[in-house]
C-alpha cells in the first residue's frame, strides 16, 4: 500500500477500505494522516502450501500495534480472515498451485475515516536467497534504534526513517549488508526485518522482548527449541557476545529462520547445527521445507 503502486504482479486483486479493488487501486491518498504523519501499521503473514501460518497470532500483533501508534482497526478479526481467504483464493487461481503467498495488512488514521488495505501477493522467494543460501551479512551503522520512551517497539509499523538511514550507511560499504541496530547503551537489537538471535553452549539468546519486535518466527524457534531440549534465554546481548558466539540466527517471516555468516565483517560459523536443526523441525511442523521457493534446488 503506498501513495502510487506501479510495481508489476500477479496478483489481481486487494482489498481496501470496505471494497475489493484492482491491486494497482489500492493506494493511500495524499491526505491520509498515514503519510502526512508516518501513521503507519502493518503485519504480514505467509502460507504453507497455501494455508496460513501462525494468522491468529499475526492478527493479535497487527491489533497490539494498532493499539500502541493510536491508528484505529474497526474491522473483527473473523471479516479480516476471510478477506485474507478471499484474496488468496481469487489471487491464486492464475498461479501455480505451489507458490506461496504472503498476505499483507495495513492500517493508517486515514483522512474522514481508518484506512485499511489488505493484499495478497506471491512470495518472492529470490529476494531472500542469498540470506538463506549464503547467510546474512549484518553490519551496525551509526544510526541507533530509537528509545521505545519515543517509538514502542513491539509496534510493526511503518514509521522507519532510522532505518533508511541505517540501511543507506551500511549499504553504502557493503552492498549486501543489512544494518543490525545497536540501542543507546550499545545492546544489540534488531535488523529492519529480522529479529536475531545467537547460538551459544548448546543454548539460544535472544534480546528481551520489550526491546524489540515480538516476532511470530521467533516465538516458532522458541516453541522448537523447547521441544527439542534446546534452553531458550532473553538476555542482554552486546556485540562481543554476538562475535564470539557458536551461531548467529535471524528470523523472519519470508524464510523462518537463517544464519548469519558474517557481522562487521567477521566470519560468524554458518551453517551451524542448531540452524540445520530448526530448519529440519520446522519444515517438518507444517509438513514441507521451509525454504520451498527460496533455493531454486528445493
Amino acid at each position: 500500500m503506498a501513495a502510487h503502486q506501479s510495481r508489476s504482479t500477479v496478483s489481481k486483486i486487494a482489498y481496501l477500505n470496505g471494497n475489493f479493488v484492482a491491486h494497482d487501486e489500492a493506494a493511500l491518498a495524499f491526505a491520509d494522516r498515514g503519510l502526512i504523519w508516518g501513521a503507519v501499521v502493518t503485519d504480514r503473514c505467509r502460507t504453507y502450501r497455501r494455508r496460513l501460518f501462525r494468522w491468529h497470532d499475526h492478527l493479535a500483533r497487527f491489533r497490539k500495534s494498532c493499539g500502541l501508534c493510536a491508528v484505529p482497526q474497526p474491522i473483527a478479526d473473523d471479516r479480516l480472515t476471510e478477506i485474507a481467504q478471499a484474496l488468496l483464493d481469487e489471487n491464486g487461481k492464475s498461479v501455480a498451485a505451489d507458490v506461496e503467498f504472503v498476505v499483507v495488512l495495513v492500517a493508517t488514521p486515514g483522512g474522514a475515516a481508518p484506512a485499511l488495505a489488505v493484499t495478497a501477493e506471491p512470495l518472492d522467494g529470490a529476494r531472500y536467497r542469498t540470506i538463506v543460501e549464503s547467510g546474512a551479512r549484518l553490519a551496525t551503522p551509526r544510526v541507533r534504534h530509537i528509545p521505545n520512551e519515543c517509538i514502542p517497539r513491539q509496534a510493526k509499523m511503518r514509521s522507519r526513517m532510522h532505518w533508511w538511514l541505517a540501511e543507506e550507511e551500511v549499504k553504502a560499504g557493503d552492498a549486501s549488508a543489512s544494518a543490525l541496530l545497536l540501542d543507546l547503551d550499545g545492546q544489540v537489537t534488531e535488523t529492519a526485518t529480522s529479529n536475531i538471535a545467537v547460538v551459544r553452549n548448546g543454548e539460544i539468546w535472544t534480546p528481551p522482548r520489550e526491546l524489540v519486535l515480538d516476532g511470530i518466527s521467533l516465538r516458532v524457534v522458541e516453541a522448537l527449541a523447547q521441544k527439542s531440549g534446546i534452553a531458550f534465554r532473553e538476555m542482554e546481548l552486546t556485540l562481543d557476545i554476538c562475535y564470539s558466539s557458536d551461531e548467529m540466527l535471524v528470523t523472519s517471516t519470508p524464510f523462518g529462520v537463517a544464519g548469519v555468516s558474517r557481522l562487521n565483517g567477521k566470519e560468524i560459523n554458518w551453517p551451524g547445527p542448531i540452524l540445520q536443526k530448526l530448519h529440519v523441525e520446522w519444515s517438518q511442523l507444517v509438513e514441507m521445507d521451509i525454504w520451498h521457493k527460496i533455493l531454486p534446488c528445493r
